[in-house]
């Protein structure tokens, strides 16, 4: 059971990229766990030459995270090929990588837990102009899942995808689920105002899921910035995410996160950290027969207190107050 969380994309951006305010930021939010990218690609800094890229603040923050108990994982995006050369297969290569990263940063804390980000790269028929297909894609994704699983089989591989799957027809569903141990789909429900939009797209996506093949889920929310084709930009709303929260909480997923939480509104935090997934426990009830000596007069003594019978330090009192 993973609980409640949140997808990371640039560190940087995340309180400050400080890596004591982020565990702060964590705790205060009350996250079970945090996903952390590590790999897009090929590549561990993917942002051309900025700096403070994820490659550069990844080693102090996931022990930090780990410390404090947050567990910590990781996703990444995969591309299987090279777009502009598609006839150019690097899904075995993008696997090995990954493998290795993440065995690098579990020596860190980093539990093994990957969120496979797979998109349009893996459809067949995503192209650019003048491009052909020239790859079979479900054989880049089985190749992927094949190398990913061989190079570290402790690895649990979550397939972070498409809501849907019957409108993305074209995408290798089932090579890579083949090797999947979870669901964790994106259900972005954009543009829904409706404040039940999200359970319901939620409750669809994992029906339609489990009817390829029946896994745990980790189903992912949005939190991100949408820019409408009007031009005007749309959230999903605390109301919407509470909702969306709950729905995979009743049915019985592993755990439920936000994708991203460094674009999160303060509406959106505040929806974040009031929901909580696991129930607060009772007090373990212990039968008097089971106390000894000493905590039988403490719990005797604290029951006169309560009826007014001694005050807190230990006079008797005339009369019951």
């Amino acid at each position: 059971m993973l609980g409640k969380g949140a997808m990371i994309w640039k560190i940087r951006e995340w309180a400050g990229g400080d890596p004591a305010a982020q565990v702060g930021d964590a705790q205060a939010l009350g996250l079970n766990w945090v996903a952390l990218k590590v790999v897009d690609g090929t590549l561990e800094r993917w942002e051309r030459n900025l700096p403070k890229q994820n490659a550069d603040l990844l080693p102090a923050l996931v022990p930090r995270l780990a410390e404090a108990g947050i567990t910590v994982i990781a996703w990444g995006w995969t591309y299987g090929r090279i777009r502009n050369l598609p006839f150019t297969s690097i899904a075995a290569l993008e696997a090995q990588l990954t493998a290795e990263i993440v065995a690098r940063y579990a020596g860190l804390g980093l539990k093994k837990v990957y969120l496979i980000d797979a998109e349009h790269d893996y459809k067949e028929s995503y192209r650019r102009p003048g491009q052909v297909v020239g790859l079979n894609m479900a054989g880049e994704a089985t190749k992927y899942m094949t190398t990913l699983r061989a190079a570290d089989p402790d690895l649990r591989l979550y397939l972070c995808a498409y809501r849907y799957p019957s409108v993305h027809g074209d995408f290798p569903w089932a090579a890579f689920l083949a090797d999947a141990h979870g669901h964790a789909p994106q259900v972005y429900f954009l543009e829904d105002v409706r404040s039940e939009g999200g359970e319901l797209q939620l409750a669809r996506s994992l029906q339609e899921l489990t009817a390829l093949k029946p896994l745990p889920a980790l189903p992912i929310g949005p939190t991100y910035r949408h820019v409408r084709r009007d031009g005007k930009e749309w959230q999903a709303t605390g109301e919407q995410l509470t909702r969306f929260f709950a729905k995979a909480k009743a049915l019985d997923c592993e755990g439920v996160g936000v994708w991203t939480l460094e674009q999160a509104t303060e509406e959106q935090r505040l929806a974040l950290q009031a929901f909580q997934w696991e129930e607060a426990q009772p007090e373990p009830r212990v039968r008097w027969e089971d106390l000894d000596a000493a905590a039988k007069d403490a719990l005797l003594f604290r029951m006169a207190q309560k009826v007014g019978l001694v005050d807190q330090d230990g006079f008797v009192l005339e009369e019951p107050v």
